[in-house]
């Protein structure tokens, strides 16, 4: 081993933090990355641009059903509204 490959070891060591979260009615350490990693196998890895493209795509998805759902639930609201007011 070689100086560079130590101190890889040692950011990888350093950017890995835990954090205690509730599943299930039990507390566990889940793992948690800076920004452009994610959590693997218990370590952190880069996110690959594939992986990062994919999950742009999808949140634009996701993004644009919850924005046509809530406009056909706020329709809906203000359908039933107008029926339960009196004029």
């Amino acid at each position: 081993m070689n100086v560079i490959d130590l101190a890889a070891q040692l950011e990888n060591l350093t950017e890995q933090k835990f954090k205690r979260v509730v599943r299930g009615g039990k507390t566990v350490r889940k793992l948690t990355c800076k920004p452009g990693y994610k959590a693997s196998q218990g370590r952190c890895v880069r996110i690959t641009p594939q992986e990062q493209r994919k999950r742009r795509l999808g949140q634009r998805m996701g993004a644009r059903k919850r924005k046509a759902t809530r406009a056909q639930s706020v329709m809906k609201r203000a359908r039933s509204m107008r029926r339960r007011t009196w004029k």
